[in-house]
Protein backbone atom coordinates (compact mmCIF):
# COMPACT_ATOMS: atom_id res chain seq x y z
CA UNK A 1 0.00 0.00 0.00
CA UNK A 2 2.83 2.35 0.78
CA UNK A 3 4.32 1.70 -2.67
CA UNK A 4 1.06 2.68 -4.40
CA UNK A 5 0.80 5.90 -2.43
CA UNK A 6 4.39 6.77 -3.20
CA UNK A 7 4.00 6.07 -6.91
CA UNK A 8 0.71 8.02 -7.02
CA UNK A 9 2.51 10.98 -5.47
CA UNK A 10 5.29 10.67 -8.04
CA UNK A 11 2.76 10.58 -10.91
CA UNK A 12 0.95 13.63 -9.57
CA UNK A 13 4.22 15.52 -9.23
CA UNK A 14 5.35 14.73 -12.76
CA UNK A 15 1.98 14.87 -14.53
CA UNK A 16 2.00 18.62 -15.01
CA UNK A 17 5.62 18.86 -16.04
CA UNK A 18 5.08 17.48 -19.55
CA UNK A 19 7.81 15.93 -21.59
CA UNK A 20 10.17 17.94 -23.68
CA UNK A 21 12.76 16.68 -26.11
CA UNK A 22 16.17 18.24 -26.32
CA UNK A 23 16.51 20.13 -29.59
CA UNK A 24 19.35 22.25 -30.85
CA UNK A 25 19.06 26.00 -30.38
CA UNK A 26 16.71 27.55 -32.90
CA UNK A 27 14.72 24.34 -33.52
CA UNK A 28 10.99 24.59 -33.11
CA UNK A 29 8.56 21.87 -32.15
CA UNK A 30 7.04 22.40 -35.60
CA UNK A 31 10.19 21.07 -37.30
CA UNK A 32 8.99 17.47 -36.98
CA UNK A 33 8.22 17.05 -40.69
CA UNK A 34 11.00 18.92 -42.43
CA UNK A 35 11.47 17.52 -45.94
CA UNK A 36 14.50 19.54 -46.97
CA UNK A 37 17.69 18.22 -48.56
CA UNK A 38 19.42 18.03 -45.18
CA UNK A 39 17.58 14.77 -44.52
CA UNK A 40 19.60 11.60 -44.44
CA UNK A 41 19.80 9.78 -47.75
CA UNK A 42 20.24 6.05 -48.10
CA UNK A 43 21.74 4.25 -51.09
CA UNK A 44 19.29 1.60 -52.27
CA UNK A 45 19.52 -1.03 -55.00
CA UNK A 46 16.83 -0.46 -57.65
CA UNK A 47 15.92 -4.15 -57.67
CA UNK A 48 15.03 -3.89 -53.96
CA UNK A 49 12.49 -1.13 -54.72
CA UNK A 50 10.47 -2.97 -57.38
CA UNK A 51 7.15 -4.18 -55.97
CA UNK A 52 7.31 -2.11 -52.79
CA UNK A 53 4.13 -0.50 -51.48
CA UNK A 54 3.80 3.27 -51.83
CA UNK A 55 1.81 4.62 -48.90
CA UNK A 56 0.37 7.95 -47.79
CA UNK A 57 2.28 9.63 -44.92
CA UNK A 58 -0.61 9.32 -42.49
CA UNK A 59 -1.13 7.06 -39.50
CA UNK A 60 -3.53 4.81 -41.42
CA UNK A 61 -0.79 4.24 -44.04
CA UNK A 62 -3.25 4.24 -46.95
CA UNK A 63 -1.92 2.17 -49.84
CA UNK A 64 -1.48 4.36 -52.92
CA UNK A 65 0.15 1.86 -55.27
CA UNK A 66 3.22 -0.25 -56.02
CA UNK A 67 6.54 0.46 -57.71
CA UNK A 68 6.76 -1.29 -61.10
CA UNK A 69 10.11 0.09 -62.30
CA UNK A 70 12.60 2.92 -61.89
CA UNK A 71 13.80 4.94 -64.89
CA UNK A 72 16.42 7.65 -65.31
CA UNK A 73 15.06 10.88 -66.77
CA UNK A 74 16.59 14.33 -67.22
CA UNK A 75 15.26 15.21 -63.75
CA UNK A 76 16.88 12.20 -62.08
CA UNK A 77 15.48 8.84 -60.99
CA UNK A 78 11.75 8.51 -61.56
CA UNK A 79 9.48 5.82 -60.14
CA UNK A 80 6.82 4.25 -62.34
CA UNK A 81 4.05 3.14 -60.00
CA UNK A 82 0.50 1.87 -60.13
CA UNK A 83 -2.16 4.22 -58.80
CA UNK A 84 -5.90 4.09 -58.29
CA UNK A 85 -8.37 1.31 -58.84
CA UNK A 86 -9.35 -1.53 -56.52
CA UNK A 87 -7.84 -5.00 -56.30
CA UNK A 88 -5.71 -4.33 -59.39
CA UNK A 89 -8.62 -3.26 -61.61
CA UNK A 90 -8.75 0.30 -62.92
CA UNK A 91 -5.18 1.16 -61.94
CA UNK A 92 -2.99 3.25 -64.17
CA UNK A 93 0.75 3.90 -64.25
CA UNK A 94 2.12 7.27 -63.18
CA UNK A 95 5.70 8.60 -63.10
CA UNK A 96 6.76 10.08 -59.77
CA UNK A 97 10.12 11.82 -59.16
CA UNK A 98 12.25 10.03 -56.57
CA UNK A 99 12.63 13.28 -54.59
CA UNK A 100 8.92 13.18 -53.69
CA UNK A 101 9.25 9.75 -52.09
CA UNK A 102 11.02 8.51 -48.95
CA UNK A 103 11.87 5.10 -47.52
CA UNK A 104 10.23 4.11 -44.28
CA UNK A 105 10.82 0.53 -43.27
CA UNK A 106 9.78 -1.71 -46.13
CA UNK A 107 7.30 0.75 -47.62
CA UNK A 108 7.86 3.98 -49.53
CA UNK A 109 6.06 7.12 -48.35
CA UNK A 110 4.74 9.71 -50.77
CA UNK A 111 6.12 12.66 -48.78
CA UNK A 112 6.31 15.41 -51.40
CA UNK A 113 3.18 14.60 -53.38
CA UNK A 114 -0.41 14.23 -52.18
CA UNK A 115 -2.81 11.48 -53.25
CA UNK A 116 -4.85 14.15 -55.08
CA UNK A 117 -1.76 15.22 -57.03
CA UNK A 118 -0.98 11.58 -57.86
CA UNK A 119 -4.48 11.16 -59.24
CA UNK A 120 -4.01 14.16 -61.54
CA UNK A 121 -0.75 12.86 -63.06
CA UNK A 122 -1.03 11.70 -66.67
CA UNK A 123 -0.66 8.03 -67.55
CA UNK A 124 3.00 7.11 -67.91
CA UNK A 125 4.80 3.87 -68.61
CA UNK A 126 8.29 5.33 -68.15
CA UNK A 127 9.10 5.04 -71.87
CA UNK A 128 10.55 8.57 -71.85
CA UNK A 129 13.33 7.47 -69.49
CA UNK A 130 16.07 4.88 -69.55
CA UNK A 131 15.12 1.87 -67.37
CA UNK A 132 17.63 1.42 -64.56
CA UNK A 133 19.18 -2.01 -64.11
CA UNK A 134 18.15 -3.92 -60.97
CA UNK A 135 21.73 -3.70 -59.69
CA UNK A 136 21.90 0.12 -60.09
CA UNK A 137 22.09 2.16 -56.89
CA UNK A 138 20.11 5.34 -56.24
CA UNK A 139 19.85 7.51 -53.13
CA UNK A 140 16.54 8.04 -51.36
CA UNK A 141 15.43 10.12 -48.41
CA UNK A 142 14.58 8.33 -45.20
CA UNK A 143 11.39 9.14 -43.30
CA UNK A 144 9.99 8.31 -39.91
CA UNK A 145 6.89 6.13 -39.98
CA UNK A 146 3.74 8.24 -39.70
CA UNK A 147 2.27 6.12 -36.92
Amino acid sequence: MIFLAASAGFDAATAGSGTQTDKPDGADAGDEDDDDDRKVRQPVRVGDLIGRDVIAPVESQDLLGHVTKVVQTGDGPTFVMTYGGHFGFGTHLVCVPADTLALTGYAIQAKGISPDELGKLPDCDGASGKPLDASAMIEMKLAKPAH
